[in-house]
């Protein structure tokens, strides 16, 4: 006995780049160049083009040109330098057409990816290294040099931050100067500590190794306590992202006024610093033309990855800083002689 055939609706077929040339009334061609970005296609043809491109949900597939950003802190940290620079960084790749794979420390095997072309480490340790074992996939660190690893460079130089701020209190006669850092083992921590001290042997102040404190491994108010009792006038604080911290505890907790009890000059120039009471005085990493440099340097040797590792110079660049000056530092005495040097960069602010 014959039965009458079953039929099934066919289901739906994916829009086509043909279908969405048909919806929008234009050639193929156009449309290719609309998804390609093509800088020639007036902008109403490539709206009408991605007007019919969302109503028929015609997804193009395309290249994901794709750079990693290795980051060892929290990324939902919201603000600091690292956080400031990982935003300043996806901005920068995107006006290249570029997306950032922002990966952590402790998940690097993500950057095996093969759409992955090149990484950028914001990082402070060691074990970036790694992914040199990755072949041809350039690696590029900012402000912790992995020179002697093979991997590439753009740092701002620390050691003239160090100075900067601590000649600057030296000129205005404090000679009782704390440093305040994040830990004494990173490259930057290293370099801004030899900065400090030669700017202090250049004026003739002894080195005291008791002013120097850090923010890792106790708790900020301990070492702030410390040196406060030992009668600093004036501190260097270069904790970075502790450095709200150390503000609040020196005013809040030790009722210290800034800057008729203790002067500070405070590391990187995050907006808000300038809106602090007193607005603080600080030292300016060139943010934009590290990150810009750092972008720059990377696409170029994504450009000729090809020839890595066949007498490819290292890129080892240094960008200068300056001092910014605001209202949180005051003069104690008479100001002390302190010999002009290449590190008095200085930007008067009101």
């Amino acid at each position: 006995m014959r039965t009458r055939k079953q039929t099934s609706r066919t289901a739906p077929r994916d829009a086509t780049i043909v279908d969405v040339a048909l919806h929008a009334n234009v050639s193929l061609a156009t449309v290719s160049r609309v998804i390609n970005r093509n800088p020639k296609v007036a902008p109403a043809m490539g709206e009408k083009v991605l007007v019919a491109c969302r109503e028929l949900g015609f997804a193009p597939k395309v290249q994901r040109h794709a750079i990693g950003v290795v980051v060892d802190f929290n990324p939902a940290m919201l603000f600091g330098a690292s956080a400031a620079l990982v935003a300043m960084m996806m901005k920068e790749l995107a006006k290249r057409d570029y997306t950032m794979e922002l990966i952590e420390l402790e998940d690097l095997q993500l950057a095996f990816v093969a759409h992955v072309e090149g990484v950028i480490g914001i990082i402070f340790d060691e074990r970036f290294a790694v992914l040199t074992k990755i072949p041809k996939l350039p690696l590029l660190t900012i402000n912790q040099p992995m020179l002697d690893q093979g991997i590439h460079s753009v740092v701002s130089d620390h050691y003239q931050q160090g100075a900067l701020a601590t000649e600057h209190l030296l000129a205005r006669g404090h000679l009782r100067i704390a440093f305040l850092e994040n830990g004494p083992t990173n490259w930057g921590s290293r370099q801004r500590l030899a900065g400090y001290r030669a700017s202090l042997a250049k004026a003739g102040v002894a080195f005291d190794p008791q002013f120097v404190c850090y923010a890792q491994g106790d708790t900020l108010y301990a070492p702030l306590n410390r040196v406060v009792k030992q009668g600093v006038t004036a501190i260097v604080n270069f904790s970075e992202d502790y450095g709200f911290e150390a503000i609040h505890i020196l005013t809040h907790i030790l009722k210290l006024s800034i800057p008729d009890d203790i002067s500070v000059v405070t590391m990187e120039n995050l907006p808000v610093f300038k809106y602090l009471t007193p607005p603080q005085t600080v030292v300016r990493q060139p943010f934009d033309q590290l990150v810009r440099t750092a972008v720059e340097q990377m696409l170029k040797l994504c450009s000729e990855r090809a020839k890595l590792g066949v007498g490819n110079k290292l890129v080892n660049i240094k960008l200068p800083c300056e001092l910014i000056e605001r209202e949180s530092v005051a003069p104690v005495s008479a100001p002390a002689k302190v010999p002009a040097t290449s590190a008095s960069v200085l930007r008067r602010e009101r």
